[in-house]
């Protein structure tokens, strides 16, 4: 008999040494007959192919809709499955979609076409598939419907499309606005963040957050108005993007500066020199070159009859105001005309006398008919024309300068003018009266002009009563 832990080969072997030799001897050729035992098993398998399926794989199979479930239920029945229990299988094989994926389909429900709605039991089959206590079936629910986010509650806050709950810093008065306003959304703001986890002290940071002040350019414009302090410009600064070592730079930047035109404009007029023009153009980022073409650009020229009248006048174009003394300089400058014109607006400064004071200063010899000529020019007269109107003063005069034919051709004239007056001679008698006594028809057109205008002159008067 074995003592107390020992091990009993006995009880293993057998008790006879007859058993022990052939337990012995079957271990031993055991793994040399495993083949044929192999090749014995497939061929029986082979003629005889009846082994079932696990009831599981039926079912799969059934769920899949391979097979029908009356046709698995027959198979599931040869190993021991009864048709009740092999209908559990195939129900627990059946998938429905994950949780998360059949709230999204629920709450898409609006746009499902027709019969492809999900119901609400189908969500709770989810749930269930999911292996879900149905105790936490009414809090899933609550997921179906989407809640703002935190940042888009403090955005509509902002914006005055959520009720603000006390977070802003002010509020304005809207109440005589005549813009429709949007009608803030029927939600508690303090509630819809706390389904997010955000408390009211988060959700009042992320409105500070997402509400930004003015832009810097704007704030820096109010504070050089005076609308607001340098500390308000800061705290614009402190509240949005941009870090606090770029203030004094963008306060600088925004700070209002003239125009590259403006520089132009003053440099043109002579209020400033060439070398101030550049650096205030530079400021602009604009080159020398460019600053010359916008000098161009601004600088005007003179009209052409001003050409005409000042070329005819000796004066000269191109140079730099040359000639032109003070203060017609400073006057030509501030006009914005450019310097190669100066000169010849300088030659326009005078203003000569009108056709008809000419021709007597021919005709008495205070001018010759040369000066006449020239006079003509100045006035912006072709030449060819001038010279014409000047031989033609000379032409209608006398070679005689006595006292008694200067009387007798005023005494002609006063005679026709009287008999003018008096309706004795029509218009063109009276001008051939005065032809003839020696004044040219374009003279005599004039003189009859003016006896015309005497004559309706005193149509027009009352005569006194007795």
């Amino acid at each position: 008999m074995a003592e107390a832990g020992e091990f009993n080969f006995g009880s293993v072997l057998g008790n006879s040494v007859g058993e022990a030799v052939a337990f012995a001897a079957g271990l031993a050729i055991g793994p040399l007959l495993a083949p044929l035992l192999r090749e014995l098993e497939n061929t029986t398998w082979s003629e005889y192919p009846d082994r079932p399926l696990d009831p599981e794989t039926v079912a799969a199979a059934v769920a899949e809709g391979l097979i029908t479930q009356g046709q698995g239920s027959p198979e599931a029945a040869f190993t021991g499955t009864s048709a009740t229990r092999f209908g559990y299988l195939v129900e627990l094989a059946r998938h429905a979609p994950a949780v998360a994926e059949a709230l999204a389909l629920y709450r898409r429900n609006a746009y499902a076409p027709t019969g492809a709605q999900v119901t609400r039991d189908q969500l709770h089959l989810s749930y269930q598939k999911a292996s879900i206590d149905p105790q936490w079936w009414a809090a899933l629910d609550s997921l179906a419907l989407e809640p703002y986010t935190p940042q888009e509650i403090a955005l509509g806050i902002v914006r005055s499309v959520i009720a603000d709950p006390g977070l802003l810093v002010t509020t304005l008065d809207t109440s005589d606005s005549n813009v429709p306003r949007y009608a803030p959304v029927d939600i508690d703001p303090l509630a819809e963040a706390a389904a997010a986890g955000i408390d009211r002290e988060h959700l009042r940071g992320l409105v500070g957050q997402i509400g930004l002040p003015m832009s810097t350019q704007q704030a820096a414009s109010a504070y050089f108005r005076g609308i607001i302090t340098l500390g308000a410009f800061n705290q614009s600064i402190l509240e949005g993007d941009v870090r606090p070592e770029w203030a004094p730079f963008i306060l600088e930047q925004a700070r209002q500066i003239l125009t590259p035109h403006e520089y132009a404009e003053l440099y043109i007029r002579g209020w400033i020199s060439q070398d101030v023009m550049y650096a205030g153009t530079a400021l602009h980022g604009m080159s020398q070159a460019d600053s010359d073409l916008l000098v161009e650009n601004i600088g005007r020229p003179l009209a052409v009859h001003q050409v005409t009248t000042g070329l005819a006048r000796g004066g000269t174009h191109g140079g730099d105001y040359a000639g032109v003394p003070e203060p017609y300089l400073s006057a030509i400058r501030q006009s914005n005309i450019r310097p190669e014109w100066g000169n010849l607006a300088y030659a326009n400064r005078y203003t000569y006398p009108s056709y008809f004071v000419i021709k007597p200063l021919v005709s008495s010899g205070a001018i010759t008919v040369d000066e006449a000529t020239q006079i003509f020019e100045n006035e912006g007269w072709p030449p060819d024309l001038a010279a014409k109107a000047a031989q033609s003063f000379a032409a209608s005069g006398t070679t005689s300068t006595s006292s008694h034919v200067k009387s007798a051709s005023t005494a002609r004239i006063n005679a026709a003018k009287k008999a003018y007056l008096g309706g004795a001679l029509t218009v063109d008698a009276a001008t051939a009266e005065v032809i003839g006594a020696g004044e040219t028809a374009q003279n005599a057109a004039y003189i009859l002009e003016q006896w015309t205008a005497i004559k309706q002159l005193e149509a027009t008067v009352t005569p006194p009563t007795a």
